[in-house]
């Protein structure tokens, strides 16, 4: 009975923060699955091969030189895909609905069900007019038609998520604007009904039950497909909600809600992408007022961005971020040039995000003391108060390890944990309880108590539950960086976690540590132990490195010197 009113108040917890209308809309789209009305009503869309062609807009595109995908184009042509850091071939055909692909949150499934690849291979071969790679891009769409048509088993986790329609029918409208010209009708036809269903589909199917970066998603993928189809009515819709949904998603500072550098660098690709369809294709007389609005958001976004990686060009793997998904911090700002777009100076730097970024002497740190975010979409989020990540002589020190995986499950548990990151841990308990694999219940909140150009003072009420309150002080100087944690309430002891990069290999004599390029010295601890670990390299890849778990009464004092 204990362990289901423990369930029951986490569940509670976790449904509080959702919105009414996430509610009223996940309810509906279980409703319409089990009833089957997707198939009956959305699928049969009124379409006759006439009218395929009446208005489709064969549209122009400035190359972003950003690669869709990033393993062999001479593998993929033999159908053989990877993602994630996991490879599979099929043989002669792909099987769309093999069992492995099926597991977890399907997300090997779903990068296949885009079809960004395919963005590549018509590149190459408007570039090569080879035929190999047109032939490769015709049978694949053609296999998929035949394989996916809507109501297969579990349809909406995966060929036809409103997600995977939505990068779907872009990559879609880039691959028909690349090869048009060369490709047969009949293939055209597929494609254009298709897409028409497709996107019928999606209209009535947006993720507003999930919102953030899915419903952003969505949103973009609506506006390509109005410039698509030559749809006035519809680009005006897009517009409308893509403003509204990106001053909601953007934070004046210009960092995304979700509080993850990688997910930001992906937004912001796709923003700049918006900026390319509406600066090289005039079709609408209102598109300028959306093309400044979209300038405004992709300046203060590059700011952020610009800001928190590092001086190397790495980002901090805050939250849910990962290396090899999202286009690097260069590839944006290289990709923001080619179009015209420069970063503004923001006075406000990370400050509305949460986080704050020291460059002094020799290391660069940032670190976290912002609250989960947003409130009723929080599934990116960790329980990471007060971490930090480092930099010392322009290579990484102090990291946060990234995520491997986004399965519900032990290492998921943990990579989301607080003993994951670089802060403090009670009773081996997270400062905020992240579950399943996007669940967050209770959340820690943050009181910022002092904060100048070298110090900042902050608590959280994370383990209030426990009876306890955790402060945390930085205090930054050339050379050293001084962090004292202090334990208050009825639990007095706590556990202090410090993440190594891989490269470091580090010596330690009681309670100091050597790290190469700096030291570590831990005041007023109980015991300071250094062990091995594994943590991840991107999806489904490990690699090892060092941890300090850092156990102490009421407080810690620790200090890091660089050299």
């Amino acid at each position: 009975m204990n362990l289901d009113l423990n369930k029951i108040i986490l569940y509670y917890n976790t449904i509080r923060f959702i919105s009414f209308h996430q509610i009223v809309f996940r309810l509906w789209y279980l409703i319409r699955r089990r009833l089957m009305i997707d198939q009956f009503f959305y699928y049969n869309l009124q379409t006759t091969k006439n009218d395929l062609f009446s208005d489709v807009k064969k549209l122009s595109f400035k190359s972003s030189n950003i690669p869709h995908y990033q393993s062999s184009y001479s593998s993929l042509l033999r159908n053989e895909f990877t993602f994630l850091n996991q490879t599979i071939s099929f043989g002669n055909q792909v099987d769309w609905h093999y069992s492995q692909l099926n597991e977890g949150t399907r997300l090997w499934k779903l990068n296949l069900n885009y079809h960004e690849y395919l963005i590549d291979l018509a590149q190459l071969y408007k570039d090569t007019n080879s035929k190999i790679y047109l032939n490769f891009i015709e049978n694949h769409i053609e296999e998929w038609l035949r394989q996916n048509h809507l109501g297969t088993k579990k349809y909406y986790k995966d060929n036809w998520s409103a997600y995977a329609i939505s990068l779907r029918l872009t990559s879609w409208i880039k691959v028909y604007s690349l090869i048009e010209s060369w490709s047969t009708t009949n293939f055209r036809n597929s494609l254009l009904l298709s897409f028409r269903m497709q996107l019928n589909y999606l209209k009535s199917n947006l993720e507003i039950d999930l919102k953030a970066n899915h419903l952003l998603e969505n949103y973009f993928s609506l506006l390509f497909c109005s410039f698509f189809v030559d749809d006035n009515k519809l680009f005006k819709k897009s517009s409308r909600l893509l403003i509204r949904e990106l001053n909601e998603q953007i934070l004046h500072d210009g960092g995304h809600f979700e509080l993850s550098p990688m997910y930001h660098q992906l937004i912001l690709y796709r923003l700049l992408d918006c900026i390319n369809l509406l600066q090289n294709n005039n079709q609408f007389t209102s598109q300028n007022l959306l093309l400044v609005f979209m300038l405004d958001k992709a300046r203060n976004m590059l700011h952020w961005i610009n800001n928190i990686t590092f001086s190397n060009g790495e980002i901090p793997l805050l939250n849910d971020s990962t290396i090899g998904v999202a286009p690097t911090t260069k590839q944006i700002n290289e990709y923001s040039s080619g179009l015209g777009i420069s970063r503004i100076e923001n006075k406000k730097g990370l400050s509305c995000s949460g986080y704050r970024k020291y460059a002094i002497s020799n290391y660069e740190c940032v670190i976290d003391i912002g609250h989960i975010g947003p409130v009723y979409q929080p599934g990116h989020s960790h329980a990471d108060t007060f971490n930090f990540v480092l930099n010392v002589n322009n290579e990484p020190l102090v990291i946060d390890t990234g995520i491997s995986t986004y399965n519900a499950g032990d290492i998921r548990k943990k990579e989301r944990g607080t003993s994951g990151h670089n802060t403090v841990s009670i009773l081996d308990k997270d400062s905020t309880e992240v579950w399943s694999s996007f669940r967050v219940a209770r959340r820690a909140t943050v009181k910022i108590l002092h904060e100048d150009e070298s110090t900042v003072i902050a608590e959280h009420n994370g383990y209030l539950r426990q009876g306890t309150i955790h402060r945390r002080e930085w205090i930054f100087l050339e050379n050293q960086i001084e962090i004292q944690d202090k334990i208050r309430g009825q639990i007095r002891e706590g556990k202090a976690y410090i993440k190594l990069a891989p490269q470091i290999r580090p010596s330690q004599i009681g309670h100091s540590i050597d790290l190469g390029d700096a030291i570590l010295h831990f005041e007023q601890a109980s015991s300071v132990k250094l062990y091995l670990s594994k943590i991840p390299n991107g999806f489904n890849r490990f690699e090892e490195n060092y941890n300090i778990e850092v156990s102490f009464m009421k407080q810690l004092k620790t200090i890091l010197k660089t050299i």
